[in-house]
């Protein structure tokens, strides 16, 4: 698109990259034009907004530029504004844990002041629906945070008036892309990395830069037109909601995209899933594939089912049941009567279902019942994520999910880590050529190994 008669554009200029230069207004019309800078990957880092006198004519003495921060990621962390009239000053920096949580306005004052953070509220699509600061109010008898604002959309993005109220602007809002408001109004129109959307009815400025793959797809198609169980991946093509919330915020299904993964029971966002048809699988696949070690030595350990010696990763549920109650050199089965040992990183087996530990179990006064927190997914039944298991206690002693006589919990499977990488470590350190004489290291079962160096 090189112009829009409704909208009073009379040109569009684009780079080579398909990335908007400028936009500039007809004659008369008071509307803002706008110029646009990037960098060298594509992300934009300069937007100047030139606003417009009553009688049309350019307002040179009040135009207002933003500059954009970014690291290496691309992620915005900080954006600068500056008029003619203002020396640049720092606008905000957005607020970031494993994805991006609200932004901080700062201000001259100093100590905390309370007000300027503001944090964002989203669903599974990554629309911002409500906004709220680290101020508290006290309303109807409570103590609540104080709403910034609240946002509701229609399918593809544009706000819905009725439902959208905002006592302080907040620049992200459909699919958490920052809304450009002086385009076709206040919310209109998304700017992803790579196209920006009219919002209005669902449809993108310029052609599609993966068109030759998509050649079934319309090249000015938003998401596929699948708006309900699905996101934009920044103007390039469709993406699953459930595969990009997962990606954002740190559930990730296995080793599918060849990332590295960390090691499940000492990552700080350890929520991994495995993409598979069922519970155990997932769980366990998940577990054996956060950590190389783990994987190199469940792949490799023997085993006895029925009889028949078998070697590698357990196929099946009970298969793995039989391979932890066996046990081996760096894996064991937890007894259930022994539930109180399980930790973060443990396979948790119950009657028809597994899951992975989160949380060290939580017993209750009487002794009757615990709950622990787990993550599991039950991909037949499209569930997944986090959740807590209360368990009863049974007239035998045994113990049983939801209610005394229901699914019985059957133990927790465990693969000591610890033990694995020190092994590893101290067979890597006898064998090299580096050692020094004298350095005695003595390891102490299930600690860190405790290292003494001699006098000679």
């Amino acid at each position: 698109m090189i112009y829009d008669q409704q909208e009073e554009i009379e040109n569009i200029s684009w780079n080579v990259s398909g990335k908007i230069v400028s936009l500039t207004r007809i004659v008369g019309s008071q509307k803002a034009d706008l110029e646009f800078e990037y960098d060298a990957m594509g992300n934009r880092i300069v937007k100047r907004v030139i606003p417009k006198n009553p009688d049309g004519t350019k307002n040179m003495t009040a135009i207002k530029t933003t500059y954009y921060v970014r690291d290496a990621q691309s992620n915005i962390m900080a954006s600068y504004t500056q008029t003619n009239t203002q020396e640049i000053a720092l606008e905000e920096q957005p607020i970031y844990g494993s994805s991006r949580l609200g932004v901080y306005h700062p201000t001259t004052e100093t100590g905390i002041v309370r007000g300027n953070r503001i944090y964002e509220g989203s669903n599974h699509l990554g629309n911002v629906l409500v906004t709220f600061s680290d101020r508290i109010v006290f309303e109807n008898g409570d103590l609540k945070p104080a709403i910034n604002s609240h946002s509701d959309y229609y399918a593809f993005g544009m706000p819905i008036k009725t439902r959208t109220n905002a006592a302080r602007l907040y620049k992200f809002a459909f699919q958490g892309q920052e809304a450009e408001n002086e385009l076709y109004g206040e919310g209109n129109t998304s700017f992803f990395k790579f196209r920006v959307s009219d919002n209005r009815i669902g449809r993108f400025f310029a052609v599609d830069p993966l068109y030759a793959k998509y050649a079934y797809n319309s090249t000015y198609a938003f998401s596929e037109n699948r708006v309900i169980d699905g996101v934009e991946l920044e103007g390039l093509e469709y993406e699953s909601a459930s595969n990009w919330a997962y990606n954002l915020y740190g559930l990730t299904y296995g080793n599918e995209k060849g990332d590295e993964m960390k090691s499940f029971k000492y990552s700080r966002n350890p929520n991994l899933v495995y993409n598979s048809i069922d519970c155990y699988h997932s769980v366990f696949f998940s577990y054996a594939q956060a950590n190389s070690l783990v994987a190199d030595y469940l792949e490799k350990v023997e085993y006895k089912i029925n009889g028949e010696i078998k070697k590698g990763m357990p196929r099946s549920s009970s298969d793995a049941k039989d391979f932890f109650k066996q046990g081996g050199e760096y894996h064991r089965m937890i007894s259930p009567n022994d539930f109180l040992e399980a930790q973060k990183g443990d396979i948790l087996f119950q009657e028809g279902h597994a899951a992975i530990v989160m949380e060290s179990p939580i017993l209750s006064e009487d002794g009757k019942m615990f709950q622990i927190k787990v993550q599991t997914t039950m991909a037949r039944n499209g569930l997944y994520g986090e959740s807590t298991y209360t368990y009863y206690k049974n007239e035998d002693n045994s113990w049983s999910y939801g209610c005394a006589g229901c699914q019985k919990l059957e133990g927790f499977g465990r693969v000591d880590e610890t033990k694995i990488m020190i092994d590893k470590f101290l067979k890597e350190y006898s064998e090299s050529e580096l050692k020094p004489k004298g350095l005695i290291i003595m390891p102490i079962e299930n600690v860190s190994p405790t290292i003494n160096i001699s006098n000679e």
